[in-house]
């Protein structure tokens, strides 16, 4: 009915080097619809996270512009580095999307901003200390 199905993709476990260089490069945006609500039947690794997910990470890595549900407080960080909006219901959704797809300008500000942003992860930043940490052990 929205003409739609050549927009939207959903893909399921693929290998990250084709993941990050091949797909996630013609997306336009990175949406994250997380569970929120409490769930028996939900994996928790999801909610005993403190920083954003690895599929945001590699999303913001590609300069997507972001659209999530909420899983943590870091999360605040997608909307005050002004990569991406949090949504809490059907009509944030739609508000969001809108906005990115209709507003070129704020679409291409948001996907430097998530460039910016996921400096934050460089594999230096991230891994040095930790390896220093092992290897000064031993």
């Amino acid at each position: 009915e929205l003409k739609l199905k050549d927009k939207i993709f959903v893909k399921g476990i693929v290998e990250n080097d084709m993941l990050v260089s091949t797909i996630l490069p013609r997306y336009e945006i990175g949406v994250c619809p997380y569970l929120t609500k409490d769930n028996p039947s939900a994996p928790d690794h999801m909610f005993s996270g403190i920083d954003l997910t690895a599929k945001l990470v590699e999303y913001i890595a590609v300069g997507l512009p972001i659209v999530t549900t909420k899983l943590n407080d870091y999360f605040d960080n997608i909307e005050k580095n002004k990569f991406g909006y949090l949504v809490r219901s059907s009509a944030h959704w739609y508000n969001a999307l809108k906005k990115l797809l209709s507003n070129h300008t704020l679409y291409k500000t948001y996907r430097n901003n998530a460039l910016e942003f996921a400096k934050n992860y460089d594999e230096e930043k991230v891994l040095g200390p930790i390896f220093k940490k092992i290897l000064k052990l031993h």
